[in-house]
C-alpha cells in the first residue's frame, strides 16, 4: 500500500512536470517575472543609462494600442502592435538576473559568473544605444528606455500566444519601440513563389550594402543573420535584431571580410539550399565579389 502511494506521487510529480513544461513551450518562456526590472540595475558598473526618444507623436500613437506576443530572442520578448505598424520589445531581464545568495558567496566562479551576466547586459544595452543614437535610420528604433520612467502615466496591454491579458504599468519597465519590419526570409520566399528571381537578386544586393554601410560607420555584428535579423520597412533593408552590435576601432574592414562575412555564409547558404537554391549560384557570385574588393 505504501508502495503503491510513493508511485502514485512519483507518476502525478511527474505528470505535473510535463505540463508545466508543456505550457512553458507553448508561451514561449514568457513570464512578466522575467521582464521586470531588477531593483540593482542602475549599481551595475559602467552601465550607462538613458532614455531617448526620437518622435514622441509616433511613440504615443505606437503605445495607445494593445500588443500581442510575437517572438523571442536571446535578449527580448517581442509584441506587435495591434495595427502592425510597431513592435514593442521588453528586456529578458531574467537572464542576467544575479541570485542573492550568489552575490554573497566570494568564489572565483560565483565572481567570474556575475562578472560575465553583467558583461552581457551591458554590451545589449550599449548596442541598443548605438542603434537610437547613430543607426535609427537602419534599424528603425523610435524610443528606448534604459530605466524605468514615470513619465508613463498608463498601462500598456499585453497578451501572450495564449490570448491571455496582462496591464503593465510601462512607469516600471525597461523597453524598446521600433518600426515593424517583415523580415527578409519571408520576402525571398513571396518572390521565389513570384518566380521573380530578379528582384531576389536584387533584394540580396541590398542586404549586403547594408552591411558594408554599417560596418563602414565602425559596427560589427555577434550575429549578422540575413535572414531572421534584417527586414524590410517601406522595401528598405533595417536591422530588426539590435542587441548584438559592436564598434571597435580595433575590428576594422579586414574583421569585417575575414569573421562577419563567414558568419553570414554558413548562415545564408543553407538556407537557401532548403529555399531557394536557384539563387545560390548568385549568392556565391556576390560573396566572391566581395572578398574581392576587401583590403
Amino acid at each position: 500500500m505504501i508502495r503503491l502511494k510513493i508511485k502514485n506521487l512519483c507518476y502525478s510529480f511527474l505528470a505535473s512536470l510535463l505540463i508545466l513544461k508543456g505550457y512553458d513551450k507553448v508561451v514561449d518562456g514568457f513570464y512578466l517575472y522575467k521582464i521586470s526590472t531588477p531593483k540593482n540595475l542602475s549599481k551595475i558598473e559602467h552601465l550607462s543609462l538613458q532614455s531617448s526618444c526620437l518622435d514622441l507623436p509616433l511613440t504615443q500613437e505606437a503605445l495607445n494600442q494593445p500588443y500581442y506576443y510575437l517572438a523571442s530572442g536571446s535578449q527580448c520578448f517581442v509584441f506587435v502592435s495591434q495595427d502592425k505598424k510597431f513592435v514593442l520589445k521588453f528586456f529578458n531581464h531574467h537572464r542576467w538576473k544575479t541570485p542573492q545568495y550568489l552575490g554573497k558567496i566570494s568564489l572565483p566562479f560565483t565572481t567570474n559568473w556575475i562578472r560575465l551576466r553583467q558583461e552581457g547586459l551591458r554590451s545589449t544595452y550599449k548596442s541598443c544605444c548605438f542603434c537610437i543614437n547613430e543607426l535609427s535610420e537602419e534599424t528603425g528604433v523610435i524610443n528606448l528606455e534604459l530605466m524605468p520612467n514615470p513619465k508613463y502615466s498608463s498601462n500598456i496591454t499585453l497578451y501572450n500566444r495564449l490570448g491571455k491579458r496582462y496591464d503593465v504599468a510601462l512607469n516600471s519597465m525597461t523597453f524598446i519601440l521600433q518600426k515593424h519590419a517583415d523580415s527578409t526570409a519571408k520576402k525571398f520566399l513571396k518572390l521565389k513563389a513570384a518566380h521573380e528571381d530578379q528582384e531576389a537578386k536584387i533584394l540580396l544586393d541590398q542586404l549586403f550594402d547594408h552591411l558594408i554601410a554599417r560596418r563602414l560607420k565602425g559596427f560589427t555584428d555577434k550575429d549578422p543573420n540575413l535572414l531572421n535579423n534584417f527586414g524590410l520597412i517601406d522595401d528598405q533593408i533595417v536591422s530588426i535584431d539590435i542587441g548584438g552590435l559592436i564598434k571597435d576601432p580595433k575590428k576594422d574592414l579586414s574583421y569585417f571580410y575575414n569573421h562577419e562575412l563567414k558568419k553570414v555564409t554558413r548562415q545564408l547558404i543553407p538556407w537557401l539550399k532548403n529555399h531557394y537554391p536557384e539563387l545560390i549560384p548568385y549568392t556565391y557570385e556576390k560573396i566572391a565579389l566581395l572578398k574581392k574588393e576587401s583590403p
